[in-house]
């Protein structure tokens, strides 16, 4: 199962975050527009690595954890990070309506038929003297426990740490989001996400049905995958080049939308087509129609380090010297050392499963390289007089005791 799977759940984390309207907010309806647009920039970047085959993301989580960061970051760094990140309503409106956002999830509605978990937190470095407003604003609109570490003297200890609150909160599927290494004794700050969704179909596919068919990885070669079947009235729309077909989970509040080229080399000049507003246009074309629906039982992990990503996508100065979040601590360098996200879904005849995590870390220091200088061969030499420029005495040296 190669790329031919990949879009489609490109479709599905679109519309996962698109779900989240929330209560009436002024803004929110921009938030997940912006939000969305993110998502197909950070796809579009990831599907062009000729070794992402299968791919599995969740924009949603990466989004909640850099805008948290976004909240610390001042001047050309903010700036940078609303445009990568598509924020476009003022800075205070984007934390307000991401909270709206997350009421919504958090509340306690009519059963939905899925269960879907978000949990956000910050592990801070002991001791270290982070803003007040920056740690008000991460608890009260992200609903961010703070957390106290020692990065400094017991880090490996710190990264297991949070990586057991992710596995927690991702039902076991989320492992090892922090690598050995990833954070060191600089570390000051991890802002982590987690997102667990799991629920049925709203009409099962029949395991019985199922059946090993060939999947055309390319026009001449296949091979043997468990092909669901399933004949019913779906949302489906379609254009020339395209069919969209919309599969409802529980009380149809979520939706694995497949968007399947129709021919089978299709898939590259699909991605170069498949913008935001064209997704939304089908979309909201799509009708009730009798559909035979084939679709491969599988299963995808995916891992990614987004540092270079997030540069390429136009916000340089949070991973680097100039780098200013000043709103988090008001003296340290701090700047973005890492973006982790691991992803995983599983597709099958009752339903879905999937989860996601994301970790932003936050280091202290200066980027610049150590230069060394050590004066253990001849040099020269000039001794100069500042305010006037003037040089006073010039001169070398060969050999320290001549």
């Amino acid at each position: 199962m190669k790329k031919p799977i990949a879009f489609a759940i490109g479709a599905l984390v679109v519309l996962i975050a698109a779900a989240k309207a929330g209560p009436p907010d002024r803004h929110v309806d921009k938030l997940v527009a912006g939000n969305n647009a993110f998502a197909f920039d950070l796809y579009g970047h990831l599907a062009k690595d000729p070794k992402a085959t299968n791919l599995v993301l969740s924009p949603y989580s990466i989004s909640m954890p850099l805008a948290m960061t976004y909240g610390g970051a001042a001047g050309d760094t903010a700036k940078e990070m609303a445009r990568t990140l598509h924020l476009t309503i003022p800075a205070d409106d984007v934390h307000r309506s991401f909270a709206s956002l997350l009421a919504r999830e958090k509340a306690v509605f009519v059963p939905k038929g899925y269960e879907l978990n978000l949990a956000n937190s910050l592990w801070a470095q002991q001791g270290f003297a982070f803003r007040p407003e920056f740690l008000d604003l991460t608890r009260d609109k992200y609903f961010a426990g703070l957390k106290e570490l020692n990065f400094a003297t017991a880090t490996e200890q710190s990264r297991k740490t949070i990586n057991k609150w992710v596995e927690e909160r991702t039902n076991q599927k989320i492992k090892e989001l922090l690598r050995h290494g990833t954070i060191d004794s600089e570390t000051r700050l991890v802002l982590t996400n987690a997102v667990y969704l799991k629920g049925e179909w709203t009409l099962p596919f029949d395991k019985n049905v199922t059946r090993e068919k060939p999947f055309h990885v390319t026009p001449s070669v296949t091979v043997p995958v468990p092909m669901m079947a399933h004949r019913e009235r779906f949302l489906y729309a379609e254009d020339d080049e395209m069919q969209l077909l919309d599969l409802p989970i529980g009380k149809r509040g979520v939706s694995v939308l497949i968007a399947l080229p129709k021919k089978a080399d299709g898939l590259a000049n699909l991605e170069k087509s498949f913008t935001q507003q064209r997704f939304e246009n089908l979309r909201r074309d799509m009708a009730y129609k009798a559909v035979i629906v084939e679709v491969p039982r599988f299963k995808i992990t995916s891992e990614f380090n987004l540092a270079k990503t997030l540069v390429a996508m136009g916000m340089p100065s949070a991973f680097g010297a100039k780098a200013d979040f000043s709103g988090m601590a008001k003296e340290a360098t701090l700047y973005i050392s890492a973006v982790i996200h691991k992803a995983f879904l599983d597709v099958h005849e009752k339903g879905i499963e999937a989860a996601a995590a994301t970790a932003v870390v936050i280091r202290e220091g200066s980027l610049l390289t150590n230069i060394v200088f050590r004066a253990d061969h001849p040099f020269l030499y000039i001794i100069r007089e500042n305010s006037s420029g003037s040089i006073l005495f010039f001169g070398r040296l060969t050999h320290p005791g001549g």
